[in-house]
């Protein structure tokens, strides 16, 4: 499976990452922290906690090949297998711990708050879901962060938090395109906040 043309030209960006958060540390890092997040892939069932389906195997892998150059510090999942399936390749390839966080109704700032705290400067990926992702980008200080319909499983957002100024975001594409991928979406999802649940897409 190829490079859709976004990724193509931000390969390269993405392999000579080094993140870490400007105004999330309490010091002035020297470097910049870079949020990696993606939902999780395609799931075999659409109800309960099930593992994910062939077609998201194969983007578990190609999200693999599209970060295996990116020194990515730390992966994080929530406590649902679609998550952790999503991440293992990766995380295989690069020999870095998936940690499991709990999805609950404190997630966004026990998230953000493990970034200010532990991967100032660093580079992370987090594998989440369409109602959180949106909220933890805005949460790293980009606003407003648009919808993930339900039929999308393709993007990659790259959040970059400076030293100083304001946080940038960059949206990559990857592996198979979705149904709806290219569509306009539109922010402020009612559900945003809400923790997912096993029958969450």
């Amino acid at each position: 499976m190829r490079l859709r043309p976004c990724i193509t030209v931000a390969a390269g960006m993405l392999s000579g990452l080094t993140l870490g958060s400007g105004s999330l540390g309490g010091q002035e890092p020297l470097r910049p922290t870079t949020v990696i997040l993606v939902r999780h892939a395609e799931k075999s069932v659409p109800l309960g906690d099930h593992p994910l389906s062939g077609t998201g195997k194969a983007r578990a892998r190609e999200l693999a090949r599209v970060l295996q150059h990116t020194k990515i510090a730390a992966i994080y999942t929530t406590q649902f297998k679609r998550t952790q399936q999503t991440a293992q390749p990766l995380a295989n390839e690069l020999k870095v711990t998936v940690h499991h966080i709990t999805a609950t109704e404190t997630y966004v700032s026990d998230m953000l708050d493990l970034i200010r705290t532990d991967h100032t400067g660093e580079t992370v990926l987090v594998v989440s879901h369409r109602n959180t992702v949106p909220a933890l980008i805005e949460a790293l200080g980009v606003s407003p962060a648009e919808e993930i319909i339900e039929e999308q499983y393709d993007h990659i957002y790259v959040v970059t938090v400076p030293p100083s100024g304001e946080p940038t975001m960059l949206t990559l594409r990857y592996g198979r395109p979705t149904p709806h991928s290219d569509a306009p979406v539109q922010p402020g999802a009612t559900d945003r906040l809400r923790p997912p649940q096993q029958h969450d897409p």
